[in-house]
C-alpha cells in the first residue's frame, strides 16, 4: 500500500522543491553529479512545460552568492540626495519667513551639514542703460552750487554723486549729501511723525523761530473731494536748513489732526513757505483741515526771473518767458542744485496711507528741503543780477512779477500756475561707482521716529 492513500506525501511531491532547487545552472553544475544525470536534467528542464505558478506559495529562491554570478552594481541616481533632515529643516525655514513685511528681504535657506551644499553665484548690481549720446559737461554744473546757508554739501559727498552712475541710487540729489560749514560732522536731522502729540513737540522745540520753510504735501492718487482729510492730505512735509519733519496725517490715530504750533506757523504770513505749486497744496489744507496758510511763496517765479532777466534787458519779447507757469521741482533742482533728483516708483507709487520704510523717508523728506536750498541759491543768483530785480511777492498776494523796481510783467492769466514742461540738463559723468554714505537711523519716540542721518539724537 502507497503511504499517499492514507494522507501521507508522495515521492513526487516530496522530491518536487528538491528537483525545483536543483534545476537550471545550479544543478547542471552540481559536482555530485555523474554526466548522465546533468543531461537528463537539462533534457527534462528544456522539454518540461511550465507549471503555473499561481494557487501555490513561489518557492524561495537561493540567496548564497556564486563566485560564478559575478558582481553587479545598480545604477545611481543622476542627482545627489539630500537626507530628510535637511529637507524638514529647509521647509521649516520657509515657513518661518512665508509671513513678511513688504520691503523685507527674505533670509537665505539654511540646511544641515549633511546636506550638499548649494552652488552660489554673484548677481552683479545692474543700473538702467546709459544714454547712447550724452552732451558734453558743462563746467557751470560741475562744482557745488552758490550759496550763503551755512549748511551745503562736502566737496567729497558732491564730487561722490557726480561720478557716479547714472541711475545709480547715489547718482540723486539728497539731503543727505548736506552737513553744517563748520561741523564737518553735522548731518541734517529728520522727525517722522506718527501722532498729534509728536508733531507739537518738533514742532515747538525746533521750527517756531524758523524765518523761513519748505513746504510739500503728498496725498493719495485716488482721493477725492469727499475720501477725507486723512487721504487728501495724507502727509505735510516742512524743513528748515538743519532739520526735516514729516507729519504723517494718515496715521494719527482718532479725529484731532491739526496741530496747534502747525495751523500758527502756516497762517503766520511774517514766516515764509517756500515750495512748488504751493498754492494748490495749501489749497487742499483750507478746504480738509481747515488751514488758511499765508506768506506763500512761489519758487517757479522767483527760477523764472532769475533765468530770463538778462534777456530781458536785450530782448523786450524776453519778458514774456517771466511768467508764473510751474516749473517742477526736478527741473531746479538739477539746473541750479547741479545734481538730478530721484522721482520713481518709490514716489510715484507709494501708499501714504501707511507707515513709510527708510527709502521712503529719504526720499520725502528730501522734497521740502529742496525748496530751502532752491531759494538760498536762486536768492543769491537774483542778487548778482545787474540791475537786480526785487523779490516776487508771495503767492497768495496775486501780483505780478516785477522785473524792476516800478516795472511789471503783466500777463493775461492764460496758463499761469500750470506746470511747464522744461527738458531737464543732462550731465555727462565719470562712470566710476562711488558710493555715498547714507547711514538713517531711526529710533522710537512716543509710537513716533526721529530720523538722523548719523550722529546724535537730540529730540526730547
Amino acid at each position: 500500500m502507497l503511504l499517499c492513500h492514507h494522507g501521507a506525501s508522495t515521492l513526487g511531491k516530496t522530491l518536487r522543491p528538491i528537483v525545483y532547487r536543483m534545476s537550471g545552472e545550479s544543478a547542471l553544475r552540481n559536482p555530485f553529479m555523474t554526466s548522465g544525470e546533468r543531461s537528463t536534467r537539462a533534457s527534462m528542464a528544456t522539454s518540461s512545460p511550465k507549471v503555473p505558478t499561481s494557487g501555490r506559495p513561489k518557492p524561495p529562491q537561493p540567496k548564497t552568492w556564486h563566485p560564478s554570478h559575478g558582481i553587479r552594481f545598480s545604477p545611481g541616481p543622476d542627482t545627489p540626495r539630500m537626507n530628510t533632515t535637511a529637507a524638514v529643516e529647509i521647509e521649516q525655514d520657509l515657513m518661518l519667513h512665508s509671513k513678511i513685511e513688504e520691503n523685507y528681504i527674505l533670509g537665505p535657506l539654511q540646511t544641515t551639514s549633511r546636506a550638499l551644499p548649494e552652488e552660489k553665484t554673484e548677481t552683479p548690481t545692474t543700473y538702467p542703460p546709459l544714454p547712447a549720446d550724452l552732451p558734453p559737461q558743462d563746467p557751470k554744473y560741475n562744482f557745488i552750487p552758490t550759496s550763503t546757508s551755512e549748511w551745503k554739501p562736502t566737496e567729497e559727498l558732491f564730487r561722490a554723486a557726480k561720478n557716479a552712475p547714472l541711475g545709480a541710487p547715489e547718482s540723486y540729489w539728497s539731503h543727505s549729501l548736506y552737513r553744517h560749514t563748520t561741523t564737518p560732522t553735522q548731518k541734517v536731522t529728520v522727525h517722522y511723525c506718527k501722532s498729534l502729540h509728536t508733531t507739537e513737540r518738533v514742532l515747538q522745540t525746533y521750527f517756531l523761530n524758523e524765518p523761513l520753510i519748505g513746504f510739500d504735501i503728498e496725498w493719495l492718487i485716488a482721493a477725492h473731494r469727499n475720501s477725507g482729510p486723512k487721504q487728501n492730505v495724507s502727509l505735510i512735509q516742512i524743513a528748515s536748513s538743519s532739520r526735516i519733519a514729516l507729519f504723517h496725517i494718515a496715521l494719527y490715530p482718532g479725529t484731532s489732526l491739526v496741530s496747534p504750533t502747525l495751523k500758527r506757523i502756516l497762517e503766520d504770513d511774517t514766516i515764509t513757505k517756500v515750495g512748488v505749486s504751493i498754492k494748490s497744496d495749501c489749497t487742499r489744507l483750507r478746504t480738509h483741515l481747515d488751514i488758511h496758510p499765508r506768506g506763500l511763496f512761489e519758487l517757479s517765479h522767483l527760477y523764472k526771473l532769475v533765468k530770463y532777466s538778462p534777456l530781458s534787458s536785450r530782448d523786450l519779447a524776453s519778458k514774456k518767458l517771466i511768467n508764473k507757469k510751474l516749473v517742477s521741482l526736478a527741473t531746479q533742482v538739477q539746473e541750479h542744485l547741479h545734481l538730478p533728483m530721484y522721482k520713481g516708483d518709490v514716489v510715484r507709487s507709494s501708499d501714504w496711507s501707511r507707515a513709510l520704510n527708510l527709502e521712503q523717508i529719504r526720499y520725502a523728506a528730501s522734497d521740502s528741503y529742496a525748496g530751502v536750498q532752491l531759494f538760498d541759491t536762486l536768492e543769491c543768483k537774483r542778487r548778482a543780477l545787474e540791475p537786480t530785480p526785487p523779490r516776487p511777492w508771495h503767492a497768495e498776494l496775486n501780483l505780478p512779477i516785477r522785473v524792476a523796481e516800478g516795472l511789471e510783467i503783466e500777463t493775461d492769466g492764460e496758463g499761469e500756475e500750470e506746470e511747464e514742461i522744461e527738458k531737464p540738463v543732462v550731465a555727462k559723468r565719470k562712470y566710476t561707482r562711488t558710493a555715498v554714505p547714507d547711514p538713517v537711523k531711526v529710533k522710537n519716540a512716543d509710537a513716533d521716529e526721529d530720523v538722523k542721518d548719523g550722529g546724535r539724537d537730540e529730540t526730547r
